[in-house]
């Protein structure tokens, strides 16, 4: 629990807010990726490139990305999940502890390309 005291938290109550603080993190960050998540089987996330600056944009179970979320993605990336399997999505917080387990996977990896 000690950690979550620890982690910046951004809260914004308007969208433009938002826009300007990506802008403001690109040119401190020339290299940062945007990577938008999908359930639409896209790129799988152990694919992409997470050793770097980046930046996980997660939609809710239900209703994913909005759109204008998806068209600022550098990339669009997926969980892969089992072709028999009868879950479409999973909730936010489990994705969200998935896509963060690769992050550090890539990070403390050393055979990954840099």
């Amino acid at each position: 629990m000690g950690s979550f005291f620890r982690v910046p938290v951004w809260r914004m109550e308007r969208n433009d807010e938002l826009l300007d603080n990506l802008k403001a993190l690109r040119e401190r960050y020339p290299e940062l990726r945007l990577v938008g998540t999908t359930s639409h089987r896209e790129r799988p996330i152990y694919q992409e490139r997470l050793s770097g600056p980046v930046l996980l944009m997660l939609g809710n179970e239900t209703l994913g990305l909005s759109h204008r979320y998806k068209e600022m993605a550098d990339v669009l990336c997926s969980i892969p999940m089992a072709e028999t399997s009868s879950a479409s999505s999973l909730n936010v917080s489990c994705a969200a502890s998935i896509l963060l387990y690769e992050v550090v996977r890539q990070r403390t990896d050393r055979r990954m390309p840099d």
